[in-house]
Parts: C-alpha cells; sequence; structure tokens
C-alpha cells in the first residue's frame, strides 16, 4: 500500500482526532469534565484543572498519590500509559501508549488492520499523547504547519478538550510531520510534570 493511499485513508477516519475527549459514557465532548482546561475570557487563560478529565485526573494534584512514585510523575510516558487506561483502551492499545511505540509504522499497521490496538482507538491514543494540552505554539516551531496543508495540520496539536473540527484528504500532508508533533508533546509533558509534581 502506498504511503499517498495510507494518507488518504488516513484522514479518512482521522476526522475523529477533532474530538479530543469524550466522558466516560462516550460520544464526544467532555464539558463537565473539562472544566478549567478551557480558555475563557478572551486569550486569558484559567487555572489547569486536569483533574476533571477522564485519563488525566493524575493533574489534580501537585503531590502524586503514594502509589505513585516522583520519577513516574515526572515522566511523560508514564502519563501517557496511564491516560490510555483511564479512558478504558485495551491492554493491547495501552501497551502502545507510549513515545517510542506511538509512531508512523504503528500508525499505519493500525490503518491496515495489522495491529491488536484498532484503529478506532487512535483519537484516544493521541489525546493522551498530548495530556489534553494545546501544543501549537511548539508545532509551529518545529514547522507542523510547513507542508502544504499549511495550519490545518496545527488541528492535531490542539488536544485541548471540547473541539472538534472536521478532517478531509486536504490534511494528509499532516501525516509527514508527525514526529515533530510527538517531539512537541513529549518536551511538554516532561516540562510541565517536573514544574508541577513535587515530592509527597
Amino acid at each position: 500500500m502506498s504511503r499517498l493511499v495510507l494518507l488518504i485513508a488516513l484522514v479518512g477516519v482521522a476526522a475523529v482526532f477533532g474530538c479530543s475527549s469524550k466522558p466516560a459514557g462516550g460520544g464526544c465532548g467532555c464539558k463537565a469534565k473539562a472544566r478549567g482546561v478551557l480558555k475563557l475570557d478572551g486569550d486569558s487563560a484559567v487555572d489547569e484543572d486536569f483533574g476533571y478529565v477522564q485519563g488525566l485526573s493524575l493533574w489534580a494534584n501537585p503531590k502524586p498519590p503514594a502509589t505513585v512514585s516522583l520519577k513516574e510523575a515526572h515522566d511523560p510516558n508514564f502519563h501517557f500509559e496511564r491516560c490510555c487506561a483511564g479512558r478504558g483502551l485495551s491492554s493491547a492499545c495501552q501497551a502502545r501508549c507510549n513515545f517510542e511505540t506511538y509512531n508512523q509504522d504503528l500508525l499505519q499497521k493500525m490503518l491496515i488492520g495489522a495491529d491488536e490496538c484498532p484503529l478506532d482507538s487512535l483519537p484516544e491514543m493521541h489525546f493522551c499523547a498530548a495530556q489534553g494540552r494545546d501544543h501549537t505554539t511548539c508545532c509551529q516551531a518545529r514547522g507542523v504547519d510547513s507542508t502544504v496543508a499549511g495550519d490545518k495540520c496545527l488541528v492535531f496539536c490542539d488536544q485541548v478538550p471540547d473541539k472538534f473540527t472536521p478532517i478531509d484528504y486536504t490534511y494528509a500532508a499532516c501525516f509527514g510531520k508527525f514526529d515533530e508533533m510527538k517531539q512537541c508533546f513529549h518536551g511538554t509533558i516532561a516540562s510541565k510534570a517536573k514544574a508541577f509534581f513535587r515530592h509527597h
């Protein structure tokens, strides 16, 4: 299967990427769980209250629970996997919820059904990789918007809950910037976690 065909297939199912969060009962949006994550009053950011977002409860308190070491709390891979588990993904998908295995090769395998983790889990995995955050500034700095799709690719960098963007074939070029997006997710989460989580 050529890369172009894979890209077209990807954007054919990627519309769900735009629905970056869901409540426990399924469906799009998590307004009751996303309080504090959204930006209110123009560009004035409110306090990040990630404890209300399904899968991100660890961010509710700067002191991690006794079962979580400070090293784990500072590890982006720990947050990625924990979010996937919290959002009810299968054990096969949870095993792929880390920044080493979440790559273009995995996406291609999921697209053609050659991986145990089903394709419909991809939006949840992407949301968890981004930890429900907007990484647009980092993505711009890394040239994610430098493809023929331009600014459209930035929609994949912004995983703040309660946003929905229909995706079509014009987003296909964004697939080539997946590694840059992932680097932004990992770097930002590592930095945020070290600044946020403190000793017990």
